[in-house]
């Protein structure tokens, strides 16, 4: 739950609202904003699974894993310069590796509880 807390806000700190991001819209290209629209998503997704993770932890689990996915095009894509036509700003390209670095232990935290509770099932079969 705290990796998907601390997923929600450096993902927040990545757009306009987070003071990070200096470039306008007018110079986001097209993969530029089918990026954004996974970067939503996955924004929304990780808030679900972090709303959700003490009542269902294993949905909360799968729902993370996926959100957690959903971020990766976004960096690759910033990174490789197909989001905007303008270089990203040097503290956009940290916190992206921040996130990143993040996201995958998110991920393993994740595929943790999953096996948890598979585990758990087949003991009680």
């Amino acid at each position: 739950m705290v990796a998907g807390i601390l997923s929600i806000i450096l993902a927040v700190l990545l757009t306009p609202p987070g003071g990070f991001e200096t470039r306008p819209i007018a110079d986001v290209q097209t993969a530029g904003f089918v990026t954004l629209a996974l970067f939503f998503v996955g924004i929304v997704l990780n808030l679900v699974s972090v709303v959700i993770a003490f009542s269902r932890p294993r949905t909360a689990a799968n729902i993370a894993t996926i959100g957690s996915i959903l971020f990766f095009p976004v960096i690759l894509a910033d990174q490789a310069g197909l989001f905007s036509s303008l270089s990203s700003p040097t503290s956009i390209s940290y916190l992206e590796v921040l996130l990143a670095i993040e996201l995958i232990v998110m991920i393993f935290f994740a595929s943790r509880v999953r096996g948890e509770k598979m585990s758990s099932k087949a003991a009680s079969v």
